[in-house]
């Protein structure tokens, strides 16, 4: 009977990471239709944080280290810092997003259903570049296209304001700010932080 319930449990859990990996893809593919389709699927702020967000930042941790098997200039030391730097960077990107427009736009997160929407508004986003970085460390040579790619984002944010009840006259505002500060964060931190360590 314990094993059964056990068995349940994982089995509703591993159901839950593949529908946040669905909806993932989907933002990407078609971001009107993926953020319909994060509305839908009823999962808990929490369930997204330590289901995917998390997870996904600990597998851009360890791909930070890939580089060190194909590029022999790489040191595990200087790898080790940058691994610290992208963690740290996304973890912050992700608290310090959702507290600006938290500030910015009180009338999104008045309720608690609110909050947790903005929540996973920014985890999405995020997870969305977190891929992006990924895949950067994981190609063994500069795949230019990726960098252009971190500028979809903004249209991915457009397309999520529905999602998250953003007036048409400050959707534009609410694209430029959150897109900037969720771009910004993680990909201008580290590299500052490494010319100051070098």
């Amino acid at each position: 009977m314990v094993i059964n319930v056990i068995i349940l449990v994982i089995l509703q859990t591993e159901y839950k990471i593949m529908r946040i990996f669905k909806n993932l893809i989907l933002l990407i593919v078609s971001p009107k239709v993926g953020w319909d389709e994060v509305c839908k699927s009823n999962i808990s702020t929490n369930r997204l944080l330590h289901g995917m967000f998390l997870p996904l930042l600990l597998v851009l941790v360890v791909a930070t280290f890939v580089p060190m098997f194909y590029d022999t200039t790489k040191e595990f030391s200087m790898l080790l810092i940058e691994a610290i730097l992208n963690f740290g960077a996304f973890f912050f990107a992700y608290f310090v997003t959702v507290y600006i427009l938290d500030i910015l736009y009180p009338e999104l997160v008045t309720t608690e259903a609110g909050e947790n929407r903005m929540c996973d508004f920014v985890m999405y986003n995020l997870m969305f570049l977190m891929l992006l970085k990924i895949t950067m460390y994981v190609l063994p040579i500069e795949f230019v296209p990726l960098y252009f790619l971190m500028l979809y984002l903004p249209f991915i944010v457009y397309r999520g304001e529905t999602y998250l009840g953003v007036k048409p006259a400050k959707a534009v505002a609410f694209m430029l700010i959150s897109s900037a500060m969720m771009l910004a964060i993680p990909f201008l931190i580290p590299p500052l932080f490494s010319l100051l360590i070098k």
